[in-house]
């Protein structure tokens, strides 16, 4: 991918990932709530 992107554009593509991931694993999602609230 870095060799068709180049150095630059990888670099961005990467810590626009890393931002989208950290975003979605900070969210609770209604299965989440649905599977595991009632346990508490």
């Amino acid at each position: 991918m870095k060799q068709v992107l180049g150095e630059h554009v990888h670099r961005k593509y990467l810590n626009a990932k890393r931002k989208e991931w950290n975003q979605f694993r900070e969210q609770v999602t209604a299965w989440e709530i649905e599977e595991y609230l009632y346990k508490i």
